[in-house]
């Protein structure tokens, strides 16, 4: 069956710091703004009009980044768009009603690559971590939103859930968009050295079924691989995406014994005195972008496209990528939200305890404490592998 959907048209859009771009043929994100905890936006209605989109046999059709088809004619902002058109849900945003406490996803749609208004999701409740059903839960029109969050979705509470449970209802829903505009993705570029029992093998060549050495658990098999391309125009347009180079060495112990160059959120292993005494463990996993500044490590600005690739086991393990230890794909859910959604869907067949999340392999030094882990080696010149007393 087609699947319908509401938009709100731009008339019914008040957006005073233009937080959605209405013109133009570039992406959504490019010319869209705001500014976390300052921004607003109100509508003026749930829906100014019906979307219906559906693939050729009829079957339901979800538009996300890279878009559906549109399966009957509709009139949007005075602009006619035939069926058979490209319907595109791009980006979001995350706002707040500072009255109600309730979160909407306020999604960006264009078709033909035209902005044609914004679905606005049903409330969601961070308390029961779901969203409100029945007249409750609809945005009331006119109502003042703030900005909390964008497509990164990193502030949003029970994010997992969020995410997951999101559909465009006629009632007025949200997004099933899920998209990689942060460098949330944690891979390895392609020509990574993974260690194997019989060797080391460039990333791109595992399968399902060969085994990798891991640091904790000896030769363990692969569950899952998937591959991202970004092109030119995305690390053009997000800047976060570009990977980060270890250089050989940089990390000590004579280590990677090649350049590495990982995504940003991908994590390391970091062993030393200093995270001992910041963590009370020897061993941490800390974010490569954290550790950007250190010598021999920085964001890869020159590259004009790469390959990611990221792998799964059965647990989260840490792996020897070109000797360093690294981490295999921790499908927490910064890592789920950034995958593509027919990624997600197989990962999470392969592994249902994902919903209730997996033991990272280490403590993770996150956010602020990493950036700290990362400055201290620096103002002592110490290795991030080095021996603990």
């Amino acid at each position: 069956m087609a699947f319908t959907f509401t938009v709100i048209e731009w008339d019914s859009v008040n957006d005073p710091d233009g937080m959605f771009r209405r013109s133009g043929q570039s992406e959504g994100e490019i010319g869209s703004g705001g500014r976390i905890d300052v921004s607003t936006a109100s509508f003026d209605s749930l829906g100014t009009a019906q979307v219906t989109t559906a693939r050729a046999d009829g079957r339901d059709e979800f538009p996300d980044d890279d878009g559906a088809r549109l399966d009957s004619p509709v009139t949007l902002n005075g602009i006619d768009y035939a069926p058979g058109s490209n319907v595109e849900a791009d980006f979001e945003m995350i706002l707040v009603d500072p009255a109600s406490g309730l979160h909407f996803r306020a999604t960006w749609l264009a078709i033909d690559n035209q902005p044609v208004g914004i679905s606005i999701s049903r409330g969601w409740d961070i308390q029961q971590g779901r969203y409100v059903p029945g007249a409750a839960g609809l945005y009331a029109p006119g109502t003042t939103l703030t900005l909390i969050d964008g497509d990164s979705l990193h502030q949003t509470p029970n994010l997992v859930d969020f995410t997951r449970n999101a559909s465009f209802l006629s009632s007025g829903a949200g997004t099933r968009a899920q998209l990689d505009r942060d460098g949330a993705v944690v891979c390895f570029a392609a020509g990574t050295r993974i260690a194997t029992p019989i060797g080391e093998r460039a990333v791109q060549s595992l399968r399902v079924g060969d085994l990798v050495l891991t640091r904790d658990h000896g030769a363990q098999p692969v569950r899952w691989t998937a591959c991202r391309h970004v092109g030119p125009r995305m690390l053009s347009a997000f800047p976060k995406l570009r990977p980060i180079r270890i250089a050989a060495g940089a990390l000590g112990a004579g280590l990677p014994r090649r350049d590495l160059l990982l995504s940003p959120q991908h994590r390391v292993l970091v062993r030393s005195a200093v995270a001992r005494r910041m963590f009370d463990v020897d061993e941490v996993l800390i974010a490569a972008h954290h550790l950007v500044g250190l010598p021999g490590i920085a964001r890869q600005d020159d590259l004009q496209d790469l390959d990611y690739w990221h792998f799964a086991c059965d647990r989260h393990e840490i792996v020897l990528a070109d000797g360093a230890p690294a981490e295999t794909l921790f499908p927490g859910p910064q890592a789920l939200r950034a995958l593509h959604p027919a990624a997600r869907i197989e990962l999470l067949s392969l592994f249902p305890e994902l919903a209730a999340l997996l033991e990272p392999a280490r403590p993770f030094a996150e956010a602020g404490a990493g950036r700290n882990l990362a400055r201290r080696h620096l103002r002592n010149a110490r290795p991030l592998l080095s021996p603990v007393p």
